[in-house]
This record gives C-alpha cells, structure tokens and sequence, in this order.
C-alpha cells in the first residue's frame, strides 16, 4: 500500500501541508507556553490585589455586614462569601501562603478558587468559574489554520498545475511519437528547466521523423532493386526446357521473394505512417479465411456479421493474416473468432498443432526465430510473421498472446481496446 500519492501535485501538496502543520503546530506550542508564562503572574497578581481589597473593606466593617458587603462585591468572573469560622478552612490540605496572605486552594477545582484566612479567625472563600476565552481563543486558532491550510492547498494547487502543464503535454507528445504520421512540436514555454525539456524533446522528434523518412526511402529503393532482379530472373526461368527444374526455380524465387516482402514489412513498420480509420473487422477476418479456404486450407470465421473500428486497416490486416498462415502452416488449420469482451474486443485464432514449449512462449516473438528446425517448403518464412503481428498489435493499443489449449493446439489471442470500437451490431454469422 502505498503512503505517497501516485502524481507529483498530490506528493508536493502534502509535503506543503505537512510543512505548515509542523510549523503552525511549533508556533503555537510556543506562543502559549510563552503566554503562560506571562499571563499566570498577571492572573495571580490581579487575584491578590481583588483580595487584598475585600480584606481591606470587611475587616473595616462589623461582622454582621461582611457576608453582605462579600456579595455585592461578588461578580459572575469572580464570587466572594464570608464565614465567621475559618478553623475548618485553615486546616485544609495544600495550605499555601501567596504575598503573606494565606490562601487555601481546593484540589481538583476548575478556575480558581480558595480559602483567604482573616486576621480575626474568618475566612473569605472565592472562586473564578472557568472561562470561555480559552474556548474561544481554541476556536478561533482552529479557524485561522483551517483558513490558513485551504489557502495554501489552493494556491499551491495553481502553482503545481501551471508548473506541471509543460510536462503533461511533454508526456502526451512523447506517447504520440509512432502513433501519429507527423506529431506536433510540443511549446517551448514554462520554467527554464521545462523549456529546456521541451527543446530537447522537440529536437529529439525532428531527428526520429528524419530517420523515419530517411529509412522508409532507403527501405522503398531497395524493394525495388531487390525486385527487378527477381523478376528478371522469373522470366529467364520461363525459357527453361526442362520442367522440374522451372518449377524448383518458381519456388526458390517465390520463397526469396516472401523473405524480402517479410523482411522489408518488418524493418519498414508501415503500421506506423498508416492513418487510424474505421473498418469493419468482420469482412476484414472473413477475407482472410476465405482467401485461405480458396487456396485449399482448412479455415472457419466464428463471430459477428458486423463490428466496426477505428484502426490502421492495412496493418491490423497483415497481423491477422500473419496469424492465420502460421496455424495453417502448424496447426493444419486456423478457426477464427471474434468477440466483444468488456469495453474491448477479441479475436482468437486457433489451430490444432503440437503448441509451443512454456520456455519458447516470449522468445517466439523475436525477429528471426523460428521453432520449426526444418525451414522447408511446407512451412517456409524467416521467423517474422509473429514479431509484425506482435508490432502491430501493439501500435493498436492491444495486446498478443499465444496460449496452449488444454486438448491440444494453439490460441493466438489479440486483444484490443474498447477505445477503438465504433458501434456493435448483434449479427452472427
């Protein structure tokens, strides 16, 4: 679990409070040990001089009229009452003297209060309710930090997020770099050190873009050499006389032509300057089944008539295709479906083949890896059908996985998101 917040508004906005709540905390401390200090001699001395006062008044005056004289003296802050007999009184426990008077306090008591013993023997008992300024001095500290915390949350809230904004664009265009045919520069502006991000990061994009363009007309100049021989070759071939050896060449040239197409298909990533456009992913699928179908193979589409979505068609297509040749090729057959899951979507190829060893589950996706030792006619290719589908896939937003069946075979799984579904209509094939 974790105790910071994931974003870095969230982690400086509790560093920033937790900084005032210390130092507010510390402050206070202070102040009212300091103002204890100063406040409690004042208090004391303002008691003494009130009872140094009634002393003065009712040992001037008969001992009939000192209980009465007490009272008027007596106000809500501060009560006064006169007894004849202070014996009882004297011999309270925490007897104290303050300023030569004696003054008996009552434990446990709330405010002040006490016992002063008269010259004569009587006693002038009196007591302090507790006040409501301390209450309200407690409110009103509590009032100024709430008032104090909101301002600063708000405040620094602005300043993170201006501050920020630089960066989440920065992280925005990042992420469109091989998403997006020609992305944007992102704005120079924000503090120095994000401005000085932000040119380097648009630097960095103009050098990709360039060695973007720069292999894409490399790779299309060396398709077309790479073919013209090919086909020169292709028509020489034609004047051969004997048979077997005109169709040994076929082959040959037709099985270097397929690692050419693979190879520059791989190295080129076509998917990426391909424009995300809507496309129906049933007729995409179907094609391809029934392309395989017409050439002899065994392949069925299982799954809605209709299923639109936003992607790069040409690439998607190459995926899936890819996909469904390698379970032809060894699975001996290739079952599609299609099918929404969630707020995605997902198509399942399957085939009836030996699988994959657990050890070989990732490495199968690297370019050039192929399971199969063999290399012959029946199966061919250069190991990259899978590691295209698998960059393709993942252009998309989705994800390729490749899962043996409990009875047997193999399911390449390619999950989409729901982001890139238009609508649904519910008809099955």
């Amino acid at each position: 679990m974790a105790i910071l917040p994931g974003g870095l508004t969230g982690r400086t906005l509790l560093v920033l409070l937790a900084s005032v709540a210390l130092v507010h905390v510390g402050s206070m401390l202070i102040f009212d040990h300091g103002l204890a200090r100063i406040v409690e001699p004042q208090h004391t001395a303002d008691i003494q001089e009130r009872l140094d006062a009634t002393q003065t008044m009712l040992l001037s005056r008969p001992a009939q009229e000192r209980a009465g004289i007490a009272t008027l003296l007596s106000s809500p802050g501060f009560q006064l009452t006169w007894r004849p007999d202070g014996q009882t009184a004297a011999a309270m426990p925490g007897h104290r003297p303050l300023r030569g008077i004696e003054v008996v306090p009552h434990p446990g008591s709330v405010g002040a209060q006490g016992n002063l013993l008269l010259p004569d023997g009587s006693v002038l008992q009196y007591r302090m309710p507790p006040s409501d300024h301390g209450r309200y001095a407690t409110h009103m500290t509590l009032l100024s930090t709430t008032v104090m915390v909101l301002g600063v949350v708000l405040v620094a809230g602005l300043l993170v997020r201006s501050i920020l904004a630089p960066l989440r664009r920065l992280a925005y265009a990042a992420d469109a770099i091989g998403h997006s045919v020609d992305p944007a520069p992102i704005a120079e502006a924000g503090p120095d050190e994000v401005r000085h991000v932000a040119q380097a990061f648009n630097a960095m994009q103009e050098r990709i873009r360039r060695l973007i363009s720069d292999r894409t007309y490399a790779l299309a100049a060396v398709s077309h050499d790479l073919r013209t021989p090919i086909t020169r070759l292709r028509l020489r071939a034609a004047f051969v006389a004997d048979q077997d050896v005109q169709a040994s060449i076929d082959r040959d040239l037709d099985e270097m032509e397929a690692m050419i197409e693979a190879t520059l298909a791989y190295l080129s990533g076509s998917d990426a300057v391909e424009e995300p456009r809507p496309a129906d992913l049933p007729a995409m699928l179907t094609t391809l089944v029934d392309a395989a179908t017409d050439a002899g193979k065994r392949a069925a589409y299982a799954g809605p008539g209709h299923l639109t979505a936003v992607v790069r068609p040409i690439g998607l297509k190459r995926a899936f295709a890819n996909l469904i040749d390698n379970a032809i090729a060894y699975g001996r057959c290739a079952r599609v479906r299609l099918a929404r899951e969630g707020d995605g979507v997902v198509v399942e190829i399957e085939d009836d083949g030996p699988g994959i060893a657990p050890g070989d589950a990732a490495r199968v996706f690297e370019p050039f890896v192929r399971l199969d030792p063999s290399r012959n006619h029946s199966t061919g290719g250069v190991g990259l059908g899978l590691t295209i589908a698998r960059q393709v896939v993942i252009a998309a937003g989705g994800h390729l996985a490749l899962v043996n069946r409990a009875g047997g075979g193999l399911t390449a799984r390619v999950e989409l998101p729901g982001t890139v579904l238009i609508r649904h209509e519910q008809e099955e094939r």
